[in-house]
Order: C-alpha cells, then structure tokens, then sequence
C-alpha cells in the first residue's frame, strides 16, 4: 500500500515538472517527501555493486531506499511519459486556467513551508522577502528576449544549478 501511495507521489512530481516554472521539488515538500528523497538522492552512486561481501552490499542498497526510490520513480516517469502530450495541449489552449491549477499548488506550499518554520526570525523574513523578490524579477524576465550568444546559454544553464543549490541549503538551513 505504501509503495502505490509512493507511486502516486513520484506521478504528482513528475507532473508538476512537465509544467514550465513548476518545481517538481515544490511537489515533493508538499507531499512531505522531500528531505527523503534528497536522501535517496544524496546516497545514491554505484559504488556498492563492486563491493561482493554481502554487508557492504546490503548496506549500499539500504541507503538508496528501494521501497521508496523504485515506486516513486516510477510514477515520475509515468507521469511524464503519459501526460507530457496533455501538458503541451493543456498550455497551447488553456493557458491560464493550467498556470492557475499550478499557481494554487504553490501558493499552498506556502502554507505547509509556514508550519515548518519553528521560530520566525528577522533572517528568515528576510529571506523569506528576498525570495519572493527574486522570484518575482525571474517571472517577469520570462518576457524578455535575448540574443543566444554562448555567455546567455552558459547563463541560462548555470541558473537552474544554483536554484538547486540554494533548495540544499535551505533544507539545512531551516529544518
């Protein structure tokens, strides 16, 4: 039972990430799995294959959470490769009542992110503000058309790393 529920979560992550500007990882903290899966992440390498005594194995297998990983996995590549076609319609013709089904979906992170935060704190609001900021500028920038020079490619590649980066160290930061 845990394992369809666990499908079903990786499916919802999947979907939002089909969406442009939807966080799959928005998804996860919402559903309440995403210091799990960074986990899951964060351990995952294939260095435990070449190890043939079974502790060393077992215990490399046990760090990639297999009950967890595999179903969820699943979903998120079922997702996409049943809905990418939806997705594509669903922008193409409903554009705005799509971006408004996913724009409630973050607006309720807000929500959960708020009831995760043990101590409100000048830094925090103050990220908190900054991020809103940041955010904002970014949306409002999506207009804005650039020439595709390799420095605006290098750009355009670097930012989503340092999102990336920056969900990390909030995850250690605010938890």
């Amino acid at each position: 039972m845990k394992e369809l529920l666990y499908f079903l979560r990786g499916f919802l992550v999947g979907m939002c990430d089909l969406v442009p500007g939807i966080s799959g990882g928005t998804m996860a903290f919402v559903l309440g799995i995403y210091e799990r899966l960074l986990n899951v992440i964060k351990n995952f390498n294939f260095d435990f294959i070449f190890f043939l005594d079974k502790p060393r194995f077992r215990r490399g297998v046990r760090n990639l959470d297999l009950r967890f990983s595999i179903p969820f996995g699943l979903g998120g590549i079922s997702a996409i490769l049943l809905l990418s076609y939806l997705i594509t319609f669903l922008l193409a013709n409903y554009r705005t009542s799509t971006y408004a089904f996913f724009f409630g979906l973050v607006l309720s992170s807000l929500v959960l992110l708020g009831r995760h935060f043990k101590k409100a704190t000048p830094t925090r609001a103050t990220f908190m503000i900054l991020g809103i900021i940041i955010g904002l500028l970014f949306s409002f920038l999506t207009f804005l058309v650039l020439p595709h020079t390799p420095i605006i490619v290098f750009i355009s590649g670097l930012l989503p790393r340092v999102q990336c980066f920056f969900r990390v160290f909030q995850a250690h930061t605010f938890s």
